[in-house]
């Protein structure tokens, strides 16, 4: 990649982001802080295209969630830290990217504060349902610190029938948004299946739907559910760790604070 996230992230400190995550597979970096709104998280999407990732587009994004799993946020691409039509900067040189870092960290914390006041309580609204019941499995969930263990534990309580389900909703396509991330979301999907009679007071509520096109509600379960399972217990969370399916390509240094 042109630019270098460890010195975005010092550029951008003083502003409360840090480095959520680094993808140098998709050679991509997010940088994450927590917004005046209460539950809402800001965040810095900077996603590097062309042969030497020197074509940089810049997003703010509001969102109850803080990692990958970004869930049904609002996003704006900042058009005025571009030089082309199709709205990145074309960086010809490191300097230049080093330039366009400098820029960015000036323009894109109050343009991600400006996003969460026009958008966080509308946000926040259409959300409230979903976040509420991905707290309720999440109480429903076994004890385990880490994400297979808590898989196998759940796997265990399921029948043949409830197993198919939670696998079919676990890679349903768009469902998965963290690379790696198998257990994590067959270990959510496992819980909105064995308990979703309980938390959504109906029979097999969601059996047989599909989260990307139809169900909106399903799909901000699984996600925010995934969230909370990743979140440190400080920041309200589980705090539970990827075991050995995680991808090596991609590296997180934890929420901001």
């Amino acid at each position: 990649m042109m630019i270098k996230p460890e010195r975005i992230e010092k550029l951008l400190a003083s502003e409360g982001f840090c480095l959520g995550w680094v993808s140098n597979t998709e050679r991509r970096a997010v940088f994450v802080r927590r917004s005046s709104l209460q539950k809402l998280f800001e965040m810095i999407d900077i996603h590097c295209g062309g042969k030497r990732g020197e074509a940089l587009p810049a997003d703010v994004l509001v969102s109850v969630t803080r990692g990958r799993a970004a869930g049904d946020g609002e996003r704006e691409l900042l058009m005025e830290l571009a030089n082309t039509s199709r709205g990145y900067f074309m960086a010809n040189t490191r300097e230049e990217a080093s330039r366009w870092e400098e820029r960015m960290a000036a323009i894109a914390p109050g343009r991600a504060e400006a996003l969460a006041r026009a958008k966080g309580l509308d946000l926040l609204k259409r959300t409230e349902s979903a976040r509420a019941a991905a707290k309720k499995y999440m109480a429903l969930m076994p004890e385990e610190p880490v994400f297979e263990y808590l898989e196998h534990q759940l796997e265990q309580r399921a029948t043949p029938e409830q197993r198919v389900e939670a696998e079919r909703l676990a890679r349903w396509p768009g469902v998965m948004w963290i690379p790696g991330g198998d257990a994590v979301y067959h270990a959510a999907t496992l819980a909105i299946v064995l308990h979703g009679s309980v938390v959504e007071g109906r029979e097999k509520p969601f059996w047989g739907h599909d989260p990307l096109k139809d169900d909106r509600e399903l799909m901000q379960r699984i996600q925010i559910l995934v969230d909370l399972l990743t979140r440190p217990k400080e920041d309200g969370g589980r705090g539970l760790l990827l075991g050995n399916r995680a991808s090596s390509g991609e590296s997180s240094s934890g929420p901001a604070t």
